[in-house]
Order: structure tokens, then C-alpha cells, then sequence
């Protein structure tokens, strides 16, 4: 059987075949700062909609959205308050995902801080869907290959690249105006959001 340029056969890809997966509308397992995380390509039909299925997800949870940085976020349609804006400049790049308003519906958006994921994040045009590379109510994988048979047979490929993720999800908060309210604890801590 011939082998799609840049995947191995173990299922690991490059950056460029990583791309050629989430164009087509497939699933990669990718690092992040905090977890494994599993992404697909926000503008392919039916792409987060796998990604529900490959983790047996409540349709009714959100799934995030990683970013390139702010002026991504908002030119998707994130409206980020002072306080919002005040978050990203303390803690992106980082583990905060900021809970905004967008079209009248809320939408989380996080700039992780590694290098690989926001390479494949900027190629991909500065944003993708992440949550963690897991079956819902299971504990993240800790590595490529793990999350790739947790996931099968909807996520096939996966991407490496240092340094690995430190185990810990991100914080979660929504802001609402100037109000800030943890939905996640994560690895921000509630003191460091207070006081940083």
C-alpha cells in the first residue's frame, strides 16, 4: 500500500503531513504545553465532529480553540474585554483558556506555549480545535502513541516534538465583562490569577 507523503508507519507525521491530515478533514495527535492534545482543522466540514466522536464527548461541551495569539482570536469573533485582554498579556503563551463571548455564544481560546503546536497552529492558518488526546472521563495519554490507540480509528496520525507536555490541563475561566470565574482549575493556580 503506498505510504501519504510525510507519515511514517508508525502513524507519526511532520509538520507538513500533519497539515496534509487536518486539510483533508482528519484528526492529529499533537503536544502541547500542558496535555496531549487531539486537533482538527476548524474550516473542514465535519472535522469537529469527529473529534466528539473519537473521544465519545457530550456534543453539548464545547470544544476549545487554540490560537496563534489574540488577534486571531478576535478576528474569529472573540470579543475580549480589558479584563479578558489583561488575562492573555499575563498568562499567553501559557495554560489559560479564556472563555469570551463570540456571536452570542461562549467560545474558549488558548495560545499554548510550544513551539511545535504553534507551528502547526500558524500553517494551519492560526487557529485549530484541541481538547486532550483522551476518551472522555479517562485521564489524558502521556504519550503519541497512546492517545493514537485511545482514539482509533478516527485519529490515525500523530506529531512529536519536544519538550513533553507537563501533565497538568490548562485553567479554564470565563469573563464575562470584569467578571472572572474559574470553571477549571488547572495549572494556574486561583492565587495566581489574583495576583499576578
Amino acid at each position: 500500500m503506498k505510504r501519504k507523503r510525510g507519515i511514517s508507519g508508525s502513524g507519526l507525521v511532520d509538520l507538513q503531513g500533519a497539515v496534509a491530515v487536518l486539510k483533508s478533514g482528519g484528526l492529529i495527535v499533537m503536544p502541547t504545553d500542558t496535555v496531549y492534545g487531539v486537533a482538527a482543522h476548524t474550516d473542514t466540514p465535519g472535522s469537529r465532529e469527529k473529534l466528539y466522536e473519537a473521544k465519545k464527548r457530550d456534543g453539548r461541551k464545547p470544544i476549545p480553540v487554540l490560537v496563534a495569539g489574540l488577534g486571531e482570536a478576535e478576528r474569529r469573533g472573540g470579543e475580549f474585554s480589558a479584563v479578558a485582554r489583561d488575562l492573555v498579556r499575563r498568562f499567553w503563551p501559557g495554560p489559560l483558556t479564556i472563555v469570551v463571548p463570540n456571536s452570542g455564544v461562549a467560545v474558549g481560546y488558548r495560545m499554548p506555549d510550544h513551539s511545535v503546536a504553534l507551528e502547526l497552529i500558524r500553517l494551519e492558518g492560526g487557529a485549530l480545535y484541541v481538547t486532550s488526546a483522551n476518551l472522555s472521563g479517562s485521564p489524558p495519554a502521556d504519550n503519541v502513541e497512546a492517545a493514537l490507540q485511545m482514539l482509533a480509528p478516527l485519529a490515525t496520525a500523530g506529531i512529536e516534538g519536544g519538550p513533553k507536555p507537563a501533565g497538568t490541563v490548562s485553567t479554564v475561566v470565563r469573563v464575562d465583562g470584569d467578571t472572572v470565574e474559574i470553571l477549571r482549575a488547572g495549572a494556574i493556580s486561583r492565587n495566581e490569577l489574583n495576583h499576578a
